[in-house]
């Protein structure tokens, strides 16, 4: 079925979903982050920017796409207790996973058009109805792919996170394996759209989640979960992929989704969505950074990403 839920930028929950309660290390780790939001909540800072890495690392812990990425995000929060000031420690963290997300969402085909609206558009559109479902590809790992940095400690010192570094810390290091250089245009990553529902896939305002909780769930089924209710998009509640010759024609790739699904999440409950757009309006409307300071975050955004 398809869902409508609120996908706002919100606080974090109190605590952590009833299927996660039980992994003591995911506790500790949601119970440090959830101390620093209340923490920032008492500064009240003039920017949200903070809030939202915050925000990132809990919604993380609840969405990440698999538990071994869970996992890894766990284990980073709480390595941020064997380093002097933790609330400093765990924001660096954050805006790396904003990083991140920036990047899925500025260079990768499927995420780039996220924020169209507030850049305005810089090329035309594909008319093409098949594009590629997560394109890792050339402009950002092709080149520089034996030089990608491979651990938290050594991305900090090239002063960003890649696209690679988390997808690989996160368990999915075959998928990136599979995907470079020329297998990028494997079918399994490319997914055939309408016109009118390729550019809000893209967008993140729709994304597909398997269906195993239906008693009459079948594989390559998916429930559509969205920003909006489903009928303003003309969406169906379920779709099912089907190929007639899976060995020649595979369908489409179930962990590219997950990915998609999963940043889109993140993106939205964490406020990191508005965020980038906000600081990205500035962008169209300020050309000249002001001198009173503050440009700072979009200038910030201009140099590092973030």
């Amino acid at each position: 079925m398809s869902t409508t839920l609120d996908w706002t930028a919100e606080p974090l929950p109190p605590s952590l979903p009833e299927r996660l309660r039980g992994h003591s290390n995911l506790q500790i780790a949601y119970d440090m982050v959830r101390r620093l939001e209340r923490s920032l909540d008492n500064r009240r800072p003039q920017s949200n920017r903070e809030t939202v890495f915050c925000r990132i690392l809990g919604y993380l812990l609840i969405h990440a796409p698999t538990d071994t990425a869970r996992a890894a995000v766990a284990l980073e929060i709480r390595s941020a207790n064997a380093e002097g000031d933790l609330d400093a420690k765990l924001l660096q963290i954050g805006e790396c996973y904003y990083q991140f997300l920036v990047k899925l969402c500025e260079d990768e085909e499927i995420f780039r058009p996220l924020f169209w609206s507030a850049k305005g558009r810089t090329g035309t559109p594909s008319n093409h109805s098949s594009r590629p479902l997560f394109d890792l590809g050339v402009d950002m790992v092709g080149d520089t792919l034996a030089e990608s940095p491979r651990d938290y400690a050594t991305a900090k010192k090239y002063g960003s996170t890649t696209v690679w570094t988390v997808l690989e810390r996160f368990g999915y290091g075959e998928l990136l394996d599979q995907l470079n250089g020329p297998g990028i245009h494997r079918l399994d990553n490319v997914m055939a759209l309408s016109l009118e529902v390729h550019e809000p896939f893209e967008s993140l305002v729709f994304w597909l989640v398997p269906s195993t909780a239906h008693p009459d769930w079948q594989p390559n089924t998916y429930d559509i979960q969205s920003l909006y209710p489903p009928e303003l998009l003309r969406l169906p509640k379920t779709v099912r992929f089907e190929s007639s010759d899976p060995e020649r024609l595979p369908l489409p790739n179930p962990r590219c989704l997950e990915i998609h699904a999963a940043c889109a999440k993140v993106a939205h409950l964490s406020g990191a969505a508005e965020y980038l757009e906000n600081v990205l309006r500035g962008y169209e409307e300020t050309r000249v950074l002001a001198e009173d300071g503050t440009s700072a975050e979009l200038l910030s955004h201009l140099l590092t990403g973030s």
